[in-house]
């Protein structure tokens, strides 16, 4: 029942099962304001710093170190670590924010740089 509602706040491709079902404006009980501004932040970031250089990047089968701290900068790397112990985590922290670090970075299709992001996160 909870799920048959729908809200107007689209986000994504809209492509059914492409995203999750509460980026597609389905009402969902445990996503809140912080788990939107949080994908928000996390999709920016690897738009921006991870998918336009995947291609090179695997071809020259590394990729550059400083990526990790560019990624704790923008907040999203350390995100499931308490403050006292160096992480960055998001207003509210829950396991939702997690799986909205898995769901963002994979958009990049790069494995080896998605692992070495949530192995060290």
């Amino acid at each position: 029942r909870l799920f048959i509602t729908m809200s107007s706040n689209f986000y994504g491709d809209q492509i059914p099962f492409a995203d999750p079902g509460w980026y597609q404006g389905f009402v969902s009980p445990y996503y809140k304001e912080t788990h939107k501004q949080f994908r928000k932040k996390v999709r920016d970031f690897v738009e921006q710093n991870i998918t336009p250089f995947v291609s090179e990047w695997e071809e020259a089968g590394s990729y550059p170190r400083e990526l990790h701290n560019k990624a704790y900068e923008a907040g999203i790397y350390g995100a499931m670590w308490p403050v006292e112990y160096g992480g960055t985590p998001p207003p509210d922290y829950d396991a939702f924010h997690e799986l909205i670090v898995y769901d963002e970075l994979t958009r990049c299709g790069a494995s080896g740089i998605v692992a070495s992001l949530i192995l060290v996160c």
